[in-house]
């Protein structure tokens, strides 16, 4: 029972990145790096999201357009198609994503840092709401 229901609440939170048309199960690999992120400590998992994505943390379109570019699987035609921009718009996002953060998003290791900053992120939103309450 405590497995489901943090496979379903690890689901809740990855559906905010675009997840929610799966289904979530207590062994399936993202349902326990999730599990992982949840069990660290929340000041170094908040230190590690502010590392990593930095100044683009306040910047929505930036956010977005290096979520669609990794949800894309670094592809820039499909990526530039699903975000409604040019292609060239995309690579200068990708561009300021780079310089403000220090990772080239067009890098599997660092889009892999940055993607796991987005998924880390989630888990920053859910404590600030919890301590909300």
């Amino acid at each position: 029972m405590r497995e489901a229901l943090s496979a379903l609440e690890i689901g809740i939170l990855f559906s905010r990145l675009g997840y929610s048309d799966r289904i979530f199960l207590y062994e399936m690999p993202l349902v326990m790096l999730g599990n992982i992120i949840r069990s660290t400590d929340s000041k170094l998992r908040e230190r590690f999201v502010k590392v990593v994505l930095g100044n683009i943390l306040e910047d929505r379109e930036l956010l977005h357009t290096l979520k669609g570019y990794i949800d894309s699987d670094m592809n820039a035609s499909v990526a530039a198609k699903e975000l409604f921009i040019h292609k060239n718009t995309l690579f200068y996002r990708l561009r300021k994503i780079k310089k403000a953060t220090g990772l080239d998003p067009q890098k599997p290791l660092s889009a892999f840092y940055l993607w796991l900053a987005l998924c880390a992120e989630l888990f920053v939103q859910l404590d600030s709401v919890e301590q909300e309450a």
